[in-house]
């Protein structure tokens, strides 16, 4: 089974849970439907775990990516944005401290000429998630050497961003689904996301879109830059993903609560996508 959430333990902790100059650790947590947060900027490296639910990540130019349960953003320092939230949204946020960055930069610049920790949306690997994880327990039982504990996991966390943000570039990976979308293809997301465990047909998401499936797949490639076949597909592929980095539950039980046909089925898939067969990808 999954890992219980990470956040629900801070249920009856206020939003913000730790500040220490340019540090600081919180949640955001349920709110009205399609609730929308003003456009703002933060002073330092910003990143924000979807631990329940999802949210739109709106920046300038009406740029809009979908972020998923499971998945993490990074922003930069000043970088404007905001977001639009489901109303079960449960995040986990980490305002990491520009200094502190760019001194982890610095000392990797040695390894690789001009790394910088760039905006991106990923999803939350193990190490990062196990790292995640260790800062909601320090800030939910605030014991002493807490502000130790949480500087050192920040800078962690910073190395292991890094490496995330090379091995996806080295691999080609693009985890971030970002396209100036209509009204239309942004229902036919959300509704694939809703849904994607079921077997939807063409014709169901484009209803979902108020469009026939002739103009849905065209507009859809258009905006999204695959088929909505793919993007299903690849939906699933990291929902897979993720269970296998956070959880011992068996290939077959995922394979089946995400749709597929069959295990043979997703291990064939995942091999084709990641390189490696699940079980392969489980024990990296």
């Amino acid at each position: 089974m999954m890992e219980r959430s990470i956040t629900i333990a801070l249920d009856r902790r206020p939003d913000i849970l730790y500040v220490a100059g340019e540090l600081a650790v919180g949640q955001m947590r349920g709110t009205s439907p399609c609730s929308r947060k003003g456009f703002h900027a933060h002073e330092g490296y910003r990143l924000e775990f979807v631990d329940k639910g999802s949210m739109w990540l709106l920046e300038p130019q009406k740029r809009r990516s979908l972020v998923g349960q499971g998945q993490y953003y990074v922003l930069r320092p000043d970088q404007e944005h905001s977001q639009e939230v489901d109303p079960h949204i449960r995040t986990l946020f980490v305002n990491l401290p520009k200094q502190q960055v760019e001194e982890v930069v610095q000392e990797l610049m040695s390894i690789k000429k001009q790394t910088f920790l760039d905006p991106t949306i990923a999803l939350a690997q193990r190490e990062i998630f196990t790292l995640l994880k260790a800062i909601a327990a320090e800030v939910e039982h605030s014991i002493s050497g807490m502000q130790i504990m949480l500087q050192s996991l920040g800078i962690q966390l910073t190395v292991q961003l890094l490496r995330a943000q090379q091995q996806g570039e080295d691999e080609g990976e693009l985890q971030r689904v970002s396209a100036m979308l209509s009204p239309e293809i942004r229902r036919s997301v959300d509704f694939i996301h809703a849904y994607y465990t079921q077997d939807l047909s063409l014709q169901q998401v484009a209803a979902s879109a108020s469009l026939s499936p002739y103009h849905f797949l065209r507009l859809f490639k258009q905006q999204i830059g695959i088929t909505p076949h793919a993007y299903l597909r690849r939906l699933r592929l990291q929902q897979a993903a993720l269970f296998l980095s956070q959880s011992d539950e068996p290939v077959s039980d995922i394979a089946y609560r995400l749709g597929f046909s069959s295990p043979a089925h997703l291990t064939e898939a995942f091999r084709r996508h990641y390189g490696l067969t699940p079980s392969q990808y489980r024990k990296r």
